[in-house]
């Protein structure tokens, strides 16, 4: 089976693209795909999924502001993918589990 989907020249391989913010500060980002080890960043995919579901049509949707995704994927580079927040990255989403059983 054949999607035939065109992406951007700007999304290589090894990359997605993003946008972030409403309105005005709408932003839209192309992330390496090692950013998705990154804890901080796998929390926002999972709030994209609870506030937008998981059917999303184009680029993803991220529930944040522009500066918030900059620093979370600045703060990766750093720490080369830093862990000390999945603790509470993992606390929230076993909360909305629980939530939705």
């Amino acid at each position: 089976m054949s999607v035939g989907k065109a992406v951007p020249g700007d999304v290589k391989e090894g990359f997605f693209a993003v946008s972030t913010g409403e309105g005005d500060e709408t932003q839209r980002f192309v992330i390496e795909l090692g950013h998705l080890t990154n804890p901080e960043f796998l929390c926002l995919l999972n709030q994209s999924q609870v506030e937008y579901g998981t059917h999303q049509k184009g680029v993803l949707s991220l529930p944040c502001q522009p500066h918030e995704l900059e620093e979370i994927l600045e703060h990766s580079r750093e720490n080369n993918v830093c862990t000390e927040s999945w603790d509470t990255c993992n606390a929230t989403i076993l909360e909305s589990y629980q939530e939705d059983k």
